[in-house]
């Protein structure tokens, strides 16, 4: 019954266990279904979507040329500070190598 003849029973504790397990993923699964029942459906999407279509109308493709700008803008930013880092971190290396070898 509970896996081998001369085992003893399970306890309280484990079973208390199980009922906390048990517990945590009831909760777990209550909040998935709260997250669910508050995002969009694909329906909702295409109405929010004729929405904007509406509102921005005949601006859209010079709405979407500034974002698009915006978004190289952001990546010339993140690239330009990513170089320096490296850089950085290259002239440090080059001067702990460089006073490494004078003091041989």
């Amino acid at each position: 019954m509970w896996g081998g003849a001369f085992r003893a029973p399970p306890t309280r504790r484990v079973f208390h266990r199980f009922r906390i397990r048990a517990a945590r993923r009831a909760v777990s699964d209550d909040i998935r279904k709260v997250y669910a029942m508050f995002s969009p459906g694909p329906m909702q999407l295409i109405i929010v979507l004729l929405i904007a279509l509406l509102l921005f109308g005949n601006r859209l493709p010079s709405v979407m040329r500034s974002l698009g700008k915006s978004v190289v803008e952001f990546k010339k930013g993140v690239n330009d500070v990513d170089s320096q880092v490296k850089g950085a971190l290259k002239d440090a290396d080059d001067k702990a190598k460089n006073s490494d070898s004078s003091e041989e």
